[in-house]
């Protein structure tokens, strides 16, 4: 039966080959007992292909990519974005700010965040640290050969998170306030917060997919952070739902995510 020839393995490494085969156990009265060997299978959990540096001192924390394989890199040492092109090779970066990075430490560490549309216009939130005030909150828009579209203010506390739909609107989430923007930038609509704060949002296909992390001093159920889908930017409605709770303190299973920063979404693989 399917119970008795099915095999579950945990435990398993990134970047690490494993081959497999079972062996089936067959014993009836009267007969010596045998064994059947299944074909060998073998494969791999997404194969480490290379190694990218970065800049002495440049700490990264999130990554984007355009239509082209440019590879976008943001991190909380460095006011500015580097690029990449798709074998490695560096491309030079392009600078966000003159002065110094504002980051919080939260349940992750919350730095500049990155999005692309479908142009490959790349959109950057961060907070520009200034001495003796508030973090200055900003957004800056490049179009795909780094010509700086616009920098311009953001209003709220402390910006977070910048995702883009398939339709070019631009969400921009900080500590306060949802944010809806144009494709020309102008602002569009506002949206409250939920109690459960988001590490990272993106789109998958119409859904507004969003990192949670529950915190104790909110009323979820939630122990663990969970990658949620929403209907829409009010996240009124859950249309699906990934991740689980520990059964136990030592438990770190398949399904139990440990701190995740961010995610990226594979439309054509229908995965995250």
């Amino acid at each position: 039966s399917a119970a008795e020839t099915t095999a579950v393995d945990s435990g398993l490494g990134a970047d690490t080959p494993y081959r497999y085969r079972l062996l089936l156990h067959c014993s009836r009265p009267g007969r010596a007992p045998r064994a059947l060997p299944s074909p060998e299978v073998q494969g791999g959990i997404h194969r480490l292909m290379d190694t990218w540096h970065l800049p002495s001192g440049f700490l990264p924390t999130r990554l984007a990519a355009d239509g082209q394989g440019v590879v976008y890199v943001v991190g909380a040492s460095a006011a500015r974005v580097e690029r990449f092109d798709r074998a490695g090779h560096a491309l030079g970066s392009w600078g966000l700010d003159a002065g110094p990075l504002a980051c919080l430490e939260g349940a992750c560490l919350e730095t500049p965040a990155l999005a692309v549309d479908r142009f490959n216009n790349l959109y950057v939130t961060y907070n520009v640290l200034e001495k003796g005030k508030a973090p200055r909150s900003q957004w800056t828009k490049f179009d795909g050969r780094g010509r700086r579209i616009w920098t311009r203010p953001l209003e709220g506390i402390f910006a977070r998170n910048v995702a883009v739909d398939p339709g070019g609107q631009v969400f921009i989430e900080g500590l306060n306030q949802l944010y809806q923007f144009g494709t020309d930038g102008a602002l569009v609509a506002r949206y409250p917060l939920p109690a459960l704060p988001a590490s990272s949002l993106h789109f998958w296909k119409d859904h507004f997919a969003v990192l949670v992390y529950p915190h104790l001093f909110t009323d979820s159920e939630w122990q663990a952070p969970r990658l949620v889908a929403y209907s829409g930017p009010e996240r009124d409605e859950a249309v699906m739902i990934m991740g689980r709770d520990p059964v136990s303190p030592e438990d770190s299973g398949g399904g139990v995510l440990q701190r995740p920063l961010d995610f990226a979404v594979d439309e054509s693989a229908s995965r995250a």
